[in-house]
């Protein structure tokens, strides 16, 4: 039996959709050595697109890394993650005994350390503990630009999450930090990545903020209802199974063209159909379902964090997205003074949980946890939680 052919991990190889106009422009600005800002809602496809880039940069002899920002939790530990992936980045497709000779005496403030196990070398940093982090980015950093300099190579640094960084007592001086050598240094372009729209905005936008206009933006939109359907028809075809144009479509307009959410139905819905046969509506059904099970402990989770205000407003918001929020005939109004729902939409729109489109309507960003709110699962949430 053939593999499953969709993803809910990173999209690579044949699982990876369309995003050619994207991966186009992504890839003549890091050449030209501009670093890059890639701003959208959770779950459309940045890492995908940006681990892509990576592997085509790669293959023209870049030197490439890619830090997950979104667990970090101090300053010391943003520190730790982008020595290691650079250190990785330096010494990746090295044997254990060239490995050796790419690090040593490149860095003066940290130690590369080697550890030979069956996929090949790992190699990570050490760090003094009494050096401030601001000064081991920058020996990272300076060691990285002479590296690529003298290898006459280009590199490119992929940060996943970047804004994460804002939530740390230290963000401004490491901003200050990072943005030094974006400027200075064009052999080494970044890409910056984050799903927190209105943070990561104000960050490289703010005239206060040390990133003020160091990058250039790039929204990135949802990928097509055409091509994501020509693409779940023909993974579909390609192992064995059929899925019709409209079944496809389905699953595209009920994901709302989230990559994630159109990747994990067409998965469900894979394994729903039997080889040889066609996916169906009920299929397609079956996959809702099972998706708002899987998303409905992250979802209480969410909604677990939030004010009784921001709940109510997201609530609302679920089943009657609006631009008069403060009507008096939005039945909001009901529950919530204009200050209350001004406030409870500000935070709403901070966390990238709520946002405004470009005639002014109010919506809940993810389709399924809209879904999730309308549906009664929420209220079901409230239940047990008022038990406990």
């Amino acid at each position: 039996m053939a593999d499953n052919p969709f993803t809910l991990h990173l999209a690579r190889d044949e699982a990876f959709c369309d995003r050619e106009h994207e991966l186009d422009d992504l890839l003549t600005y890091v050449r030209n050595g501009q670093s890059v800002v890639l701003l959208s809602a959770r779950r459309l496809g940045k890492s995908s697109l940006a681990a892509k880039v990576l592997e085509c940069l790669e293959a023209e002899n870049f030197l490439t890394a890619r830090i997950d920002v979104y667990p970090v939790s101090s300053e010391r530990d943003f520190v730790q993650r982008l020595s290691d992936g650079i250190i990785r980045g330096i010494g990746r497709g090295a044997n254990p005994t060239t490995i050796g000779k790419r690090l040593l005496g490149l860095f003066t403030r940290i130690s590369p350390r080697m550890e030979i196990t069956s996929d090949g070398v790992k190699a990570s940093a050490t760090i003094d503990p009494g050096v401030p982090a601001t000064i081991v980015i920058d020996d990272v950093l300076s060691s990285l630009y002479r590296y690529v300099e003298r290898q006459h190579k280009r590199a490119c640094i992929v940060l996943d999450e970047f804004q994460e960084i804002a939530a740390l007592e230290q963000s401004k001086t490491l901003e200050g930090t990072l943005r030094s050598f974006v400027q200075e240094h064009s052999s080494v372009s970044f890409l910056f990545l984050g799903s927190r729209r209105h943070i990561l905005t104000d960050m490289f936008s703010d005239k206060n903020r040390p990133f003020y206009r160091s990058s250039l933006v790039y929204p990135l939109g949802k990928i097509p209802e055409n091509a994501f359907v020509a693409f779940i028809s023909e993974r579909f075809a390609a192992t064995g199974k059929d899925c019709p144009a409209d079944v496809a479509a389905s699953i595209y307009r009920l994901a709302d063209g989230f990559s994630w959410y159109v990747q994990g139905l067409a998965m469900i819905a894979w394994n729903e159909t039997q080889p040889g046969h066609s996916c169906t509506a009920e299929h397609v059904e079956t996959s809702c379902q099972t998706m708002l099970s899987m998303q409905s402990p992250e979802f209480e989770a969410t909604l677990s964090a939030l004010s009784p205000g921001q709940k109510a407003v997201l609530r609302a918001l679920a089943a009657q997205p609006s631009k008069s929020l403060y009507g008096a005939d939005y039945p909001l109004n009901r529950q919530l003074s204009s200050g209350g729902i001004q406030k409870a939409v500000k935070a709403l729109v901070k966390l990238d949980f709520v946002e405004e489109d470009q005639r002014g309507v109010y919506s809940v960003v993810d389709p399924f946890m809209a879904r999730w709110l309308t549906l009664g699962s929420a209220a079901q949430y409230d239940m047990g939680s008022a038990g406990k």
